[in-house]
Parts: structure tokens; C-alpha cells; sequence
């Protein structure tokens, strides 16, 4: 299942999508995954997976090892410095994890993506987080619009960080795994990356 990652010879748009968490346990690793399994296996973009954290999700996913592949999604992990060498890869996914805000030299490179994505919980308990990070964000200059994903999110959840500002926020629904997505996620990534 796990081995050295392949060449990639084609030529597509460039796409590099940013994801950030606004709290720990918000499906980011996750839904990076599942975000570059749907471009790599529906959407047939050659897709690299890069870990921009220190968490280390991704590193202990490839057993340790720098770089490896999974599922046919080739993923760097452990930080890696220089991310300009995953140019050859039509997309590359950036997991920046939920310490973003505590790098700052982490927010210029965020903010230049060509999507940034923001997955949040929307419990209660975390509702202020989610209300800080997005203070954060609203503070960098050129940083562009953000797509807001809460997995596992009630409606009155989304309806109460709604009235608080004015920003749309997608469901994400469970999924056992990130190769194996439903239909309402697969209609969601359709409709929010092509």
C-alpha cells in the first residue's frame, strides 16, 4: 500500500489549495486527504499532499519516512521547508493543521494560495475560536476569500455562526474513511474546487 511516489509528466493548471484548522480535532488532515484523493481519483489531477504543520499526522501516516505514496496520493510530511519543489505537481494540498496562527511566516504563504480552505467545529464550546481565527484572517492584507468547512455541523449551528458575520459555511458529512467519499461530499468538492 505505501511506497515512493511517482513522476508526474502532464501539464495542468496549477492549483494550490490551502487548509487550515481553526481548532484541533476540525478534520483538517482529513479533509486534505480526502481533498487530494478527490482530485487525484475523480477529478484525475496528478496530486501531492504536503505537510505544513508540526503535528506530524502525515510523517507517521508513511511510517516515518519523508515521502511516500497511498492510495496513489503521493504526500511529503514532517514540515517540509522549500514548498516551491512540488511545483511539477498540477496540485498541491498544503495541510497547515491548527498552530497557523502561531506561525506567523506560515500566514504570507496561506494567504497566496489559490483556495484556502478553513475547517472549523462548530460546537459550542468552540464557537469563539472559530470566531478568533477568523479575526485573524480578516486582518491579512490580500488574503482573499475563504471557503468555511465544518464537519459534522448541525444546522442551527451553521444558522448561529451565520448571524454572527456574514460568511457561508459548507457542511462536511462523516465519512469512515478519506478514500471513501459519499455523495454529498463528492457533490460538495465539485461544486467548491472545480
Amino acid at each position: 500500500m505505501l511506497k515512493k511516489p511517482g513522476k508526474f509528466t502532464g501539464n495542468l493548471m496549477k492549483q494550490r489549495i490551502g487548509i487550515a484548522g481553526a481548532c484541533r480535532g476540525s478534520g483538517t488532515t482529513f479533509c486534505a486527504m480526502m481533498t487530494a484523493y478527490f482530485l487525484k481519483k475523480v477529478k484525475k489531477r496528478n496530486t501531492v499532499v504536503v505537510e505544513r504543520n508540526l503535528s506530524g499526522h502525515l510523517w507517521s501516516l508513511g511510517n516515518e519516512e519523508p515521502c511516500f505514496s497511498v492510495h496513489g496520493l503521493d504526500v511529503y510530511g514532517k514540515n517540509t521547508e522549500d514548498i516551491s519543489a512540488f511545483d511539477r505537481y498540477p496540485c498541491v494540498i498544503l495541510d497547515y493543521g491548527t498552530k497557523i496562527t502561531e506561525n506567523a511566516g506560515l500566514l504570507p504563504e496561506f494567504s497566496k494560495c489559490t483556495i484556502k480552505i478553513i475547517t472549523a467545529s462548530l460546537c459550542e464550546w468552540k464557537q469563539e475560536e472559530f470566531f478568533q481565527f477568523i479575526d485573524t484572517f480578516s486582518e491579512l492584507p490580500e488574503s482573499g476569500e475563504f471557503i468555511y468547512l465544518a464537519p459534522l455541523a448541525q444546522p442551527c449551528d451553521i444558522k448561529t455562526v451565520k448571524k454572527w458575520g456574514n460568511i457561508t459555511i459548507y457542511p462536511l458529512a462523516a465519512e469512515k474513511s478519506w478514500n471513501r467519499i459519499g455523495p454529498e461530499n463528492l457533490k460538495l468538492l465539485e461544486q467548491l474546487l472545480c
